[in-house]
């Protein structure tokens, strides 16, 4: 056989031996039934575990999903919308799931146990405070069939701290600074009750906004990354004790604590230090995902008369509100849930009214009060009026009470103001003589109010007027000896109610007859969703769904003072009660530790 014989049947021979190679790796990557391995996309539903609604406006901006199988980086993604990220993964395997959230794109070790001891930081406390708090969550899932989904709960890593200062106003102790010291600056994001190894190289201070916030009773929040040092209190039974030179001299620099700096006067001053935890004696951790209100509560005038204070959770009303009534009192829930009580002015606070997500309130001290978001006020005041009641519509704010004329008093002294806004901050005065403005109320297209007149020194009950284009007040009709200190406008219709009667008009020229409610001293009404309620000042109430025929409903209020709706029944009353409903049937009653009568209540929006 010849030379080119030989290199042609080599040649034959190595084809065949690379044809049978490549039929291994072929059957090699083959399925039991002789198919190619199939795959399966692998969608993510993600969601934010809040926990008691500690991150109720938490937001995922940008998302990584790392998936391992038997202990190896199998793959991963990131995505800037949580929404719309996925993957490919071979179907019918076991697999580990980890997201990391609002940290960018991060890159995954390709073991499993690096990952879950991996540890991240952060540039600065800003960062936490602009919202972008570092998420995570893991999840083991067994991934079927083309596709499939699979839901990730991310936690963010990061503890929200409140802090309050209750001092009573006679003894004049005011917040001069706050700093929170030792705060965290790394986390593990995949291991709970991390023990955090780098702090932030500078201490949190108060802003000048805050430091007067806290002075005026409202809180002040701060995220702070998880950072669990340990107890080191064991036994402890003094809050003042729990401070920062009590710890091992090893954890005197990790662990996170407040210092608040009280003062009386310029020459005097007291330094309170509390080392954070989730008890006011003993524990010393930070706890990612959970609520530390911290209270400092003045309790006398000496430098040792105060008690730290901590609540582990948000306690939540049914509903968020604004509350106010005697002596300035306003309590109301903020914008992280919290139940807070300031005093605005001395007067008591009569009506408030929400119009457009802004709230006005009128007050008998002569106050009227506009809020953008029921939390921060400007006040306006006018005198000695003795403002009753407010409403809103066609653009306008309408504001009615009386005073007595400064040359005597009685009916015929009396006399009726009316103030007029369109923004809540600037008011236009009118005077009546001779009338008294219990209640206002806006529909169709027009004010009506409620009140007396006064004829040679006699009041005469059950007046109904109509606001014309100067801010005066046209009687429309009266009702005799029916004071009606209660007008709403609901069902296309106006009502108006006294002592449990109640009448009707579509226009306030013509009433129906008096309607009888069954239950006295219900002075107060409301409608919403279908449902006419009524309360008053012996605590019960009473409801109708059409506003002919009424029952008692199952549950009763202390001194009960008003009633409206703003998708759920609120009313207020004695010694800071506030009650709520979804029907006007069922009642939830809510002690807000106000020690003040409440004489008004609106839904926040």
């Amino acid at each position: 056989m010849d030379r080119f014989s030989l290199s042609i049947m080599f040649l034959a021979v190595w084809l065949v031996m690379l044809v049978s190679v490549s039929g291994c790796a072929k059957t090699q990557g083959e399925g039991a039934a002789g198919s190619p391995s199939r795959r399966a996309s692998v969608s993510f539903s993600v969601s934010i575990r809040d926990r008691d609604g500690v991150w109720p406006a938490a937001a995922v901006e940008n998302i990584n999903i790392y998936v391992y199988r038997d202990g190896m980086l199998e793959d991963s993604a990131y995505s800037g919308e949580a929404d719309k990220i996925g993957i490919s993964v071979e179907t019918g395997r076991e697999y580990s799931f980890y997201a990391l959230a609002n940290v960018g794109q991060r890159y995954p070790p390709v073991e499993e146990r690096l990952l879950k001891s991996s540890r991240y930081d952060i540039a600065g406390l800003e960062v936490l405070q602009s919202g972008m708090i570092p998420m995570s969550a893991s999840a083991e899932a067994s991934v079927s069939g083309e596709h499939c989904s699979i839901p990730i709960e991310l936690s963010p890593v990061a503890a929200k701290l409140g802090l309050k200062l209750e001092a009573p106003a006679r003894w004049k102790y005011r917040v001069q600074s706050v700093r929170v010291v030792n705060l965290a600056a790394d986390y593990c994001p995949f291991v709970d009750n991390y023990q955090a190894r780098l702090m932030l190289e500078d201490d949190y201070s108060a802003k000048e906004s805050e430091v007067s916030a806290l002075n005026d009773g409202k809180l002040i929040y701060l995220p702070v990354l998880e950072n669990c040092q340990g107890t080191f209190f064991t036994g402890n039974t003094d809050s003042r004790s729990k401070t920062p030179d009590g710890l091992p001299q090893d954890k005197q620099d990790k662990s996170t604590y407040v210092e608040i700096t009280l003062a009386r006067n310029a020459a005097s001053s007291i330094i309170c230090r509390f080392c954070l935890g989730r008890d006011a004696l003993e524990d010393c951790n930070v706890v990612r995902n959970t609520y530390m209100r911290v209270t400092l509560r003045v309790t006398g005038r000496g430098r040792r008369d105060y008690v730290w204070e901590v609540a582990d959770s948000l306690h939540a009303p049914q509903a968020r509100f604004i509350a106010a009534g005697e002596s300035g009192t306003v309590v109301y829930t903020d914008s992280h849930g919290e139940l807070v009580n300031i005093r605005l002015g001395t007067g008591a606070w009569r009506d408030v009214v929400c119009a457009d997500g802004a709230y006005v309130m009128a007050s008998d001290g002569g106050s009227l009060a506009f809020s953008a978001d029921g939390e921060s006020w400007h006040v306006t005041e006018t005198g000695d009026i003795h403002w009753q009641a407010v409403a809103s519509g066609g653009g306008r704010y309408v504001a009615v009470g009386y005073r007595y004329d400064s040359t005597g008093s009685g009916p015929g002294r009396m006399a009726g103001y009316t103030a007029v806004s369109v923004d809540g901050m600037s008011w236009s005065l009118v005077r009546q003589d001779s009338h008294y403005l219990k209640d206002v109320a806006y529909g169709g297209g027009r004010f009506l109010a409620t009140g007396y007149v006064t004829v040679t020194g006699i009041l005469t009950a059950g007046r109904f007027f109509l606001l014309d284009d100067e801010g005066v007040w046209q009687i429309l009709s009266g009702l005799y000896k029916r004071a009606y200190p209660c007008l709403i406008y609901g069902k296309g219709k106006f009502a108006a109610i006294d002592d449990g009667y109640v009448v009707y008009s579509e226009d306030g020229t013509e009433w129906t007859s008096m309607e009888d409610t069954g239950c006295r001293n219900i002075s107060y009404l409301a409608y919403g969703g279908g449902t006419y309620v009524g309360t008053g000042a012996d605590g019960r109430t009473v409801y109708s769904l059409g506003g002919f025929g009424w029952t008692s409903s199952d549950a009763a209020g202390n001194g009960l003072s008003c009633v409206t709706y703003g998708g759920i029944f609120i009313s207020a009353g004695k010694g800071g009660l506030v009650m709520f409903s979804s029907d006007g049937k069922s009642w939830n009653t809510l002690e807000t530790g106000v020690p003040y009568d409440l004489y008004c209540a609106s839904v926040k929006i």
